[in-house]
């Protein structure tokens, strides 16, 4: 019982963490497409729409196949190579 309560300790930790770093950056995000852009608040927001769109793209695609890969390795391995990749973006 004691190594299950560590464990989801973790995970929550983890995904509280990943949840703070989105929030951190969702809103600085247009400022520093804008500065990419020289200023052209037109293409930024383009941009940011497809920084956003493809975010949620990509949620969408690959859920179906993280929960296959779940199924047939088991759920921590697969959980903690997408803490890995997760750790690796940030």
């Amino acid at each position: 019982m004691r190594s299950q309560r560590s464990g989801m300790a973790f995970i929550f930790v983890t995904l509280l963490l990943d949840v703070m770093a989105a929030g951190i950056i969702i809103p600085v995000l247009p400022t520093l497409i804008a500065s990419f852009t020289a200023g052209n608040v037109s293409a930024a927001a383009r941009y940011y729409g497809y920084f956003i769109a493809v975010f949620a793209a990509m949620q969408f695609l690959f859920a179906p196949i993280l929960g296959a890969l779940s199924d047939q390795y088991g759920r921590r391995p697969v959980l903690l190579l997408s803490l890995f990749g997760a750790g690796l973006d940030y």
